[in-house]
């Protein structure tokens, strides 16, 4: 189990050493691809070989076509509402139509911008002679069973996509895992028919560890996010009302609230055009402390033997480019999902049974990232539903169930470490490293502190000083306890395959 959170004042004073002192040495200006990046992750592959555990870094290529991808949605929904206010006229369907088109520009470009950060990594083979993939690290990285994927095509289309727009950046995932955990991926999955029973599972830790500057706060970002909601469906609201004359308000009354609404969502989407990414914050709540949070817990977990005799392994993955739209996740869920379909294809064309390969193991994967918990005492904890099922050869349902199970365990974690956690879906105006996992149908939550210093994130105020130390204390101390009740749930038992009826 893990290690018991009754500590000595010594023990204390040495916790908050490292904390303050991990903290200091990530706060320097890390946008991915500058040689702040570069020592930054120096500093964290550093830390925890010092601390034991095998490592792994795992470059990839990326490109800025999800912000591009963005600002061009933003760009023809402005021009639609700017129709939208030039063409008023009393009972005039022409409002209504650009109204309703902007909206429809922004629903489609939130759907499909997922394919296009899904389809955002790139061979690294020619400039790094290694890629995102199994095959480079061969002992850490999990295979992952083919969710019940969206449609092909969507796929294509964000690839190609993200092929063709912005430019192209270098990347690099740090992957790492107890050495006694850690344990080679599935090569092959159980034969048509076959359903694996197992209870290994993996929890898998995440923190991204680059940092970003903007023109505009975060909290700032998602206030112009929400105003420009709101005020485009109070204006398709006025101008549908203008459509039917015995119900319409008085031309110059509706002419003008909806001139203001649509101004409004005007603001909103200009707002977006003119945001700018550099390297100019510090980044130490977001997302220095995380990354503290995490070596902490690599280094408690790895000091205490605490998942002996368990059938629980815990891995630790820091990635890259999460401000460039979650690239770095999105790489190594794509490197996870060609572990699988490489499986799959061997599994498909041999003769041998699934007891016979030794790797037709389907490892239940969980996700916890840790993202910006310095801000504060009070967090919330972003969940969603997983995309379609864990696994193609899993019973109808079971990744809901295993979902679930973990939105559980992280509920009670949060119960008996006594720590102030809200629950919420999504946060309007920004993303997280769990979304690529659980577009994949992994369940995956991201933990985040909230308190008013959540505002300095994207500015030069986002400095060790205001990082809460209580804030890091008890985000590892929810973490140390989701692994104690993972483990405590997790026998060490080897899989069982069953058939199922024909």
């Amino acid at each position: 189990m893990s290690p018991s959170p009754d500590q000595s004042p010594d023990q204390s004073a040495d916790r908050s050493a490292a904390f303050s002192g991990h903290v200091r040495a990530l706060s320097i200006p890390r946008l991915s691809g500058t040689p702040g990046r570069d020592r930054a992750a120096q500093y964290i592959v550093d830390t925890l070989t010092r601390n034991g555990l095998a490592v792994s870094r795992m470059p990839f290529v990326f490109s800025t076509a999800p912000i591009v991808f963005l600002k061009l949605a933003g760009a023809i929904a402005l021009a639609l509402v700017i129709a939208a206010i030039a063409c008023w006229a009393e009972h005039s369907p022409l409002p209504f139509v650009f109204s309703v088109g902007a909206f429809a520009v922004v629903g489609l470009a939130s759907v499909l911008v997922r394919f296009v950060i899904l389809g955002n990594s790139f061979d690294t083979a020619q400039s790094d002679g290694a890629a995102n993939a199994p095959d480079a690290v061969p002992h850490t990285v999990p295979a992952i069973a083919q969710s019940r994927r969206p449609s092909l095509f969507l796929r294509r289309l964000g690839r190609s996509l993200a092929s063709r727009l912005g430019k192209r950046i270098r990347g690099e995932n740090i992957y790492a895992c107890l050495k006694r955990e850690c344990r080679r991926a599935p090569t092959a999955r159980p034969q048509t028919g076959a359903v694996t029973d197992g209870t290994n599972a993996r929890l898998l830790l995440v923190a991204h560890y680059d940092s970003k500057g903007q023109n505009m706060s975060i909290s700032t970002r998602i206030a112009m996010a929400i105003l420009g909601g709101v005020g485009l469906l109070f204006a398709i609201t006025l101008s549908a009302l203008n459509l039917v004359p015995s119900i319409a308000p008085a031309a110059d009354v509706s002419g003008r609230y909806h001139m203001a609404f649509a101004l409004a969502s005007c603001l909103a989407f200009a707002s977006l055009l003119i945001l700018t990414t550099d390297n100019s914050s510090p980044g130490a709540i977001d997302n220095a402390s995380g990354v503290a949070v995490l070596l902490d817990v690599a280094a408690r977990l790895s000091a205490g033997g605490a998942l002996s005799g368990t059938g629980l392994e815990v891995a630790f993955l820091l990635t890259d480019a999460e401000e460039y739209a979650l690239a770095g996740a999105a790489a190594f869920v794509g490197g996870m999902r060609a572990a699988y379909d490489d499986a799959a294809a061997v599994a498909s064309t041999s003769e041998r049974t699934a007891a016979e390969t030794g790797g037709a193991r389907y490892r239940r994967t969980f996700v916890l990232n840790l993202d910006g918990p310095g801000a504060g005492e009070n967090y919330v904890l972003f969940f969603k539903r997983p995309c379609g099922t864990a696994s193609a050869d899993r019973e109808e349902g079971q990744a809901w169930a295993d979902a679930s199970d973990f939105l559980r365990v992280l509920n009670e974690a949060a119960v008996k470490e006594s720590i102030r956690m809200k629950l919420r879906r999504r946060l309007i105006g920004a993303m997280a490293d769990h979304l690529p996992f659980v577009w994949e149908g992994i369940p995956a939550a991201t933990l985040c502190g909230m308190s008013g210093t959540i505002g300095l994130v994207h500015t030069r105020g986002d400095e060790p000083a205001r990082v809460s130390e209580a804030g890091m204390r008890g985000a590892a101390g929810f973490a140390l306890r989701v692994v104690e009740e993972m483990a405590a749930r997790t026998l060490p038992s080897a899989v069982t395959t069953r058939r199922t009826s024909s």
